[in-house]
């Protein structure tokens, strides 16, 4: 029998091309709307929604069009059109080609309970550099397999209760071939340590110590920036962190304080100025190149607060008052 396909209208003058599923939810088939950040609800018409359909987001003529037409006031949100996509925790399966040239996502959010990706979801996502994963650095998630479909670089922010609790960076990698002899036989090579990032996985979860073990051989291949994500990040969010990379990781940073500096200034991220300012990887010397910086590009907030934290830093007397990354 085949399944019942129907559109829903629901708030925000939003309305989902939808199907029956033998589970008893229902797959996404189409998303139309006005606006491009999309949160997909729970349930449409009733029912749990569970799988993202194949094509679904994309820029395709594969795509399955509603036969109906929508309202004046909406367009089909897939291809570049698309931002942001929040899908809920009741999607378990994201289909083929789900986001298929959609050139303009730059961030998705997911629950735990995403459990099988198939082939190509991200197929000429060009912007997408940013996973959010409701749960903890601890928990099985389908993080993984959204990250081999992805190898450009990737920030996977971890969120519980609408707090970041866990940030992992992933750096780019490449595969090329080199031809071997005469006979034309090309043998794959891979160049970038985000390949074996990505393998550090132990049924779904992240294997943390793994993580922590390519960073060394990292020193080696990648650019300070990335390694400064990769030591800031796990600093700041320290899951299952061992001594001796947490000495690793602070050593590196204190020698390129100067990186440091204009990538947290960058991301006007106070919280982690504050943070490693009182932990002396921001020496005074790495707090003023902050405030230079803050200041050339205008983050009046911003060099205000630095130059509050540069005060305590040289009395020894810190403030208990934090900063968020939302208060700016």
């Amino acid at each position: 029998m085949d399944s019942i396909r129907r559109i829903i209208s629901e708030k925000n003058n939003l309305q989902f091309y939808i199907e029956e599923t033998e589970s008893g939810g229902v797959r996404l088939l189409r998303c139309y709307g006005d606006f491009p950040a999309l949160t997909v609800p729970e349930k449409i018409g009733g029912c749990p929604v569970v799988e993202i359909g194949d094509y679904c987001f994309a820029d395709s003529a594969k795509a399955i069009e509603c036969p109906e037409q929508p309202g004046e006031n909406v367009r089909v949100i897939s291809g570049a059109y698309l931002r942001r996509l929040e899908l809920p925790d009741t999607v378990v399966r994201i289909g083929n080609l789900a986001f298929y040239n959609c050139k303009g996502l730059q961030e998705l959010s997911f629950g735990t309970g995403l459990a099988r990706v198939e082939s190509d979801v991200f197929m000429n996502c060009r912007s997408l550099h940013t996973l959010r994963v409701r749960g903890s650095m601890c928990q099985e998630t389908g993080l993984k397999q959204l990250l081999a479909q992805r190898m450009s670089y990737v920030d996977v922010i971890f969120e519980e209760e609408h707090r970041i609790t866990g940030r992992l960076y992933y750096p780019e990698y490449e595969e090329y071939y080199d031809e071997i002899g005469p006979a034309h036989i090309f043998a794959m090579s891979i160049r970038g340590e985000g390949f074996r990032a990505r393998q550090c996985f132990r049924n779904g979860i992240v294997d943390l110590k793994g993580y922590d073990d390519i960073f060394e051989q990292a020193q080696a291949e990648e650019s300070p920036e990335t390694l400064c994500r990769m030591a800031g990040y796990r600093l700041a969010y320290p899951a299952e962190l061992e001594e001796l990379a947490q000495q690793r990781y602070r050593e590196y940073l204190r020698s390129h304080m100067g990186t440091l500096a204009a990538l947290l200034v960058k991301e006007k991220n106070i919280e982690l100025i504050r943070k490693f300012a009182e932990e002396n990887i921001l020496s005074p010397e790495g707090m003023t190149a902050a405030a230079e910086l803050a200041s050339q590009m205008e983050w009046v907030q911003g060099t205000a607060a630095i130059l509050k934290l540069q005060r305590e830093q040289a009395e020894g007397k810190p403030e208990v008052q934090r900063y968020t990354f939302e208060d700016w």
